[in-house]
């Protein structure tokens, strides 16, 4: 099952994906993305655009803060799909949805 749609063998998901990353400093820099997924199930054609905007700031070399934002939207025909943004936890109720988060990050 996938955001309340059954998955059988004939259901197929296809991602088309553009990134862009450019560093105002050599500290802070900002990113942007936009994939496009196309699915194939039931007979029916679901299609999903995300766009993804995010601003880094490098406090030292492993640590960082961030600030991200994320759209995405759902197009169907004749599917109850609805948004579902990766790692929120929580479908949209609509064909739409939208997330911001903000952090910090220290790799070890």
């Amino acid at each position: 099952m996938s955001g309340g749609i059954p998955l059988t063998s004939d259901t197929r998901f296809n991602n088309y994906e553009l990134n862009a990353r450019y560093a105002l400093t050599p500290a802070f820099s900002l990113a942007g993305s936009y994939t496009y997924t196309d699915g194939r199930m039931e007979g029916q054609k679901p299609s999903w655009h995300q766009f993804n905007l995010q601003a880094d700031y490098a406090l030292s070399k492993r640590t960082d803060l961030y600030l991200q934002g994320e759209y995405q939207r759902v197009n169907g025909d004749g599917l109850a799909v609805g948004a579902n943004i990766n790692g929120l936890g929580v479908a949209s109720s609509t064909n739409k949805q939208i997330a911001v988060t903000a952090g910090m990050r220290h790799r070890f």
